[in-house]
C-alpha cells in the first residue's frame, strides 16, 4: 500500500525552534506597562515561510517533536489550576493580550503551563489561524511573567466564526453516534467518519504549497481537506468531547503525526491519515486519496503493529502500546467504512490474504470480523470496494469491472450494475456516498462527477396536531411540519360512528375551519403526503379534539422524530418561560393507563429501542400529576413509527 509522507504539523510551541505554540501562533511581545527591572526574553530563531508562502517541513517537524517533550514533562508536574485556566480563558476568548502577573507564573514553569493550557483549549487554538508564526518571547519582572500578547491569524470575529463552525461540526458528528455505543465503537465511528468524509491535500503536499488550514482540524472538519496534522487534531478533539483519552504522536523521521487512544487502560495506535491512503489501482495516483476508501490497517494496533504498517520510529511519547486485542480478531481485514444500522454492523471484508481478491459486503461483529462476517449478497462478485449507504440501501463498486452495485440493508433487491440507470457508460474507479445522498464517483477516463440518489422510501411520522378555538364559530388546526411532506390531507373524525371523512388538502401547516357551532366538539386528523407515500396515521387514535368557543389546555405540543439507525425516538417542544423541568408520561391505549416515564430539564426527551411499526402515546406537562388513575388519554400525542420500506 502506498504511504503518504506528510507534514507532521503538531502546531505546538517549539523549543529548538522557538515559535509560537502549536495551532495558535502565539508570541510574547513587548508590553507597554512599566515594571521594575523589566526583562525581555525572545527566541533567537524564527520560523519563516518558503518562497511559496508555506512553512518548511524540517522546521515544522522539529517544532512538533520539541513541543511533545515539553507537554509530556508537563503532564507529570503539578501546577496551580488558576495559572493554567488564565491562559485557557485568553485562548478561548481569542484575546490579543492578557495580564497574568497576579498568577505569579515563573519563567521556569511557563513553557509547561502553556503547553497544558493549549491542549485544553485545543479547539480554539485550531480556530485561531495556525501558521501566522512570528517569534516567542516574554517580558518579566522580578522573576514573574506579567503580560502575554497573542498574534492571531484572523480577526477576533473571524476566529469566533471559525470556532463556531468547527464546534457545530463536532456536535453534528457526535449526534450521529448511537447513545448505546461502547468507547471502542465510538473510536471506530469517528475514525471511519473522518477517513470517509475528509480528503488528503495531496496536490499541495506534492507541490510544497500546503495552506495553513490543511494543517488544522478546521481543514479536516469544515473544509474536508487536510494533511496528517489536521486529521490527528480533529480526531483528538472529537474523542476529547466524547470523554475518551488520546494524544498525538509525531515522527520527525517520517514527517508525520498520528494518535494514541486509551481504551480500558490500554493504549492503541490509530493513524487516521494512513487509513485514508489510495492504493495505486487503476485511475488513482500512487499515494493519492481515494473517494470512499476506509482502511483499518492502522487502527487500534500496538507498537509492533504500527511499526509493521510502516511507522518505523516516532518521537517522545509517554505511553507504550502492547495489547494485540484488536489485531488478533481480523479488524485490519475490514476494508470499508463500517455502518451500524438496525443494531447490526455492515462492512466490506477481505477474506483473502491477497489484496482485493475476495472482498465482499458482509454483516457481522466488526470487532471480531474473522469469526462473524457473513456475506450479505451471495451473487455479488468478489471485488467489492468503497461502501456507501443512503436511504436503506448500500452502494459500492466492483474493483474488477467498474460496476456500481446496490442492495437493500436486508440483502434483497440486489442490483449488479446501476451505472446505466444514471447515465454512466465507463468504469467507475472511486465511489463515495454522502449522508444527504450525493453519490460522488470517479470515472476511468472522464474524471470526477456526482449524482444525487433519489430518496426511495420517505419516512413520514404522523404530524403532531393540536387545535384551538379561534372564535365562536371557528377553530384552527395546527401541526408540526414533516420532513419530506409536499402537502397534508385533513380529515374529519366522527367518534360516535368511528367514521373518517376526507376534508381538505393543504400545503401549509395550519388551517382554520369556519361555520362551526359554539360549544360543540370537533375532531380532526392530519396526514402527511409526499411524492411516493403517506404517513400511516388515518385512525381515530390520531384525532385531535377542539371545543368551539373554548381554548384547549394543550399548550405543550411536541413534534416527534425517529432515527432508524439508532432506534431513537425524539420528542421536542417549545420551551416555556420560567419552566425548568417537564414531566413525561406514557399512555397505554389497551389498558387506559397513564404511567410516569421521566423528568427532564430540557425541552427534549429521547426514547431508545423504539420499534418500527408500533405506535406510542405520550403526555408532557410542566406540572407533576398527582393522580394518574382514570385518565382518559386526552391531550396525549400519538407517534407512529412506520416500517422501513
Amino acid at each position: 500500500m502506498a504511504k503518504k509522507e506528510d507534514i507532521s504539523f503538531f502546531l505546538k510551541m517549539g523549543i529548538k525552534i522557538m515559535v509560537a505554540v502549536f495551532l495558535l501562533g502565539v508570541f510574547f511581545g513587548v508590553n507597554t506597562d512599566v515594571y521594575a527591572d523589566e526583562t525581555e526574553v525572545a527566541s533567537e530563531e524564527v520560523l519563516e515561510k518558503n518562497d511559496e508562502g508555506c512553512y518548511e517541513l524540517e522546521d515544522i517537524i522539529e517544532v512538533a517533536a520539541a513541543e511533545r517533550v515539553v507537554y509530556n514533562e508537563a503532564k507529570t508536574s503539578s501546577y496551580d489550576e488558576a495559572k493554567i485556566q488564565a491562559i485557557v480563558d485568553a485562548i478561548e476568548s481569542f484575546e490579543t493580550s492578557v495580564n497574568v502577573y497576579d498568577y505569579k507564573i515563573t519563567t521556569s514553569e511557563y513553557k509547561e503551563i502553556y503547553a497544558l493550557a493549549k491542549k485544553r483549549a485545543f479547539l480554539a487554538a485550531n480556530a485561531s489561524g495556525i501558521n501566522n508564526y512570528s517569534y516567542m518571547g516574554y517580558n518579566y519582572s522580578g522573576g514573574y511573567i506579567y503580560n502575554i500578547n497573542f498574534q492571531l491569524g484572523y480577526s477576533k470575529e473571524e476566529c469566533i466564526q471559525r470556532y463556531n463552525a468547527m464546534d457545530a461540526k463536532v456536535n453534528e458528528i457526535i449526534s450521529k453516534i448511537p447513545k448505546n455505543f461502547t468507547d471502542e465503537e465510538k473510536v471506530l465511528f469517528v475514525h471511519d467518519y473522518i477517513v470517509y468524509e475528509c480528503e488528503y491535500d495531496f496536490v499541495n503536499y506534492e507541490n510544497n504549497t500546503i495552506p495553513d488550514d490543511s494543517y488544522s482540524a478546521y481543514g479536516c472538519l469544515v473544509l474536508n481537506t487536510c494533511v496528517c496534522q489536521g486529521y490527528s487534531d480533529a480526531y483528538e478533539i472529537i474523542l476529547s468531547r466524547l470523554g475518551i483519552e488520546s494524544e498525538e504522536v509525531p515522527s520527525a523521521s517520517l514527517g508525520h503525526v498520528w494518535n494514541l487512544v486509551n481504551l480500558d487502560g490500554e493504549w492503541y495506535h490509530v493513524d487516521v491519515t494512513w487509513d485514508d491512503t489510495a492504493m495505486g489501482h487503476r485511475g488513482a495516483s500512487s499515494g493519492d486519496d481515494m473517494l470512499g476508501l476506509c482502511n483499518h490497517n492502522n487502527f487500534l494496533v500496538n507498537d509492533a503493529g504500527i511499526k509493521e504498517a510502516g511507522h518505523n520510529s516516532w518521537d517522545d511519547s509517554s505511553q507504550t502500546s502492547s495489547s494485540s486485542k484488536y489485531m488478533d480478531l481480523g479488524l485490519s481485514n475490514v476494508v470499508s467504512r463500517a455502518y451500524y444500522i438496525n443494531n447490526k454492523w455492515y462492512y466490506i471484508y477481505n477474506y483473502s490474504t491477497t489484496q482485493y481478491l475476495n472482498q465482499k459486503l458482509c454483516s457481522g461483529d466488526v470487532f471480531n470480523p474473522t469469526a462473524t462476517s457473513t456475506p450479505l449478497v451471495s451473487t455479488s462478485d468478489k471485488y467489492d470496494f468503497s461502501l456507501g449507504y443512503y436511504d436503506g440501501r448500500f452502494y459500492y463498486f466492483s474493483y474488477f469491472n467498474g460496476n456500481i452495485q446496490s442492495v437493500k440493508v436486508d440483502g434483497s433487491d440486489y442490483k449488479n450494475n446501476i451505472a446505466s440507470d444514471i447515465g454512466i457508460s465507463e468504469d467507475v474507479v472511486e465511489l463515495a456516498v454522502r449522508d444527504d445522498g450525493l453519490m460522488e464517483y470517479v470515472l476511468y477516463t472522464s474524471g470526477r462527477t456526482s449524482y444525487q440518489l433519489p430518496k426511495t422510501s420517505i419516512t413520514l411520522n404522523a404530524p403532531v396536531a393540536y387545535a384551538t378555538s379561534k372564535g365562536s364559530q371557528s377553530a384552527t388546526l395546527t401541526w408540526q411540519p414533516v420532513e419530506g411532506a409536499t402537502s397534508y390531507q385533513l380529515y374529519k373524525y366522527f367518534a360516535s360512528t368511528d367514521t373518517i371523512v376526507e376534508s381538505k388538502v393543504v400545503t401549509e401547516t395550519s388551517y382554520t375551519f369556519y361555520g362551526l357551532s359554539k360549544g360543540k366538539t370537533y375532531r380532526y386528523i392530519v396526514q402527511a403526503i409526499c411524492d411516493n407515500g403517506k404517513s400511516d396515521n388515518v385512525s381515530g387514535d390520531y384525532a385531535v379534539s377542539v371545543m368551539v368557543g373554548k381554548t384547549l389546555d394543550n399548550n405543550i405540543c411536541p413534534t416527534a422524530s425517529y432515527t432508524y439507525d439508532t432506534n431513537c425516538m425524539i420528542l421536542s417542544w417549545d420551551a416555556k418561560e420560567n419552566v425548568n423541568r417537564y414531566y413525561v408520561y406514557k399512555y397505554y391505549m389497551s389498558s387506559k393507563k397513564l404511567v410516569y416515564s421521566k423528568t427532564v430539564k430540557t425541552n427534549q426527551v429521547k426514547f431508545f429501542s423504539a420499534v418500527p411499526g408500533k405506535s406510542y402515546r405520550y403526555l408532557i406537562t410542566d406540572k407533576e400529576l398527582t393522580d394518574l388513575t382514570n385518565y382518559n388519554g386526552k391531550d396525549t400525542i400519538c407517534v407512529n413509527i412506520p416500517e422501513l420500506k
